[in-house]
């Protein structure tokens, strides 16, 4: 009996780390699709028109991806990061046609809140992941301990009227 009480112990721990973790997730998914919606539609809309202006008179900008709209948004932030490493490389010429001191700074925050988000979300998923697996093991334990009580149970008492 004390090693049930044990077993039932672990599996309400283990689904509460599961409850956690799908909690968890789903907040730094939230919170990346935030963060994306403000370089999208913020931050890289702002460095984009900066970069057309500054392209009219410099073919080499024109010619680089960087500083120009994205026809789909990317999925992952490398892209975003080329586009902010080449900002910087024409920071003068940038700044020169209108852009914020401030921009690069910010798109390198909002860059690496948005990686955060992802090693957040895949910390929470293997957490849950995890917690799943252990408490699928935990659930057979606890059922073979109870065939294991039953059992014992009805070898006792199985002669006994009730």
């Amino acid at each position: 009996m004390a090693r049930l009480e044990e077993l039932i112990a672990r599996a309400e721990a283990l689904a509460g780390q599961q409850r956690a973790g799908v909690v968890a997730r789903r907040g730094s998914t939230e919170q990346r699709a935030e963060v994306r919606r403000a370089l999208q539609s913020q931050l890289l809309k702002y460095l984009s028109a900066v970069g057309r202006v500054a392209a009219k008179g410099n073919t080499e900008l024109a010619r680089s991806s960087g500083c120009r709209p994205r026809a789909r948004p990317t999925r992952h932030s490398s892209r975003w990061l080329g586009d902010v490493n080449k900002a910087t490389e024409q920071k003068e010429l940038l700044g020169s046609r209108g852009m914020s001191e401030k921009l690069l700074d910010d798109l390198a925050a909002a860059l690496t809140q948005f990686e955060h988000t992802l090693e957040a979300t895949r910390a929470a998923k293997r957490e849950h992941v995890g917690a799943s697996a252990d408490l699928d093991s935990v659930v057979s334990e606890i059922s073979q301990q109870v065939r294991l009580l039953d059992g014992l149970v009805r070898y006792r008492f199985g002669g006994t009227p009730s």
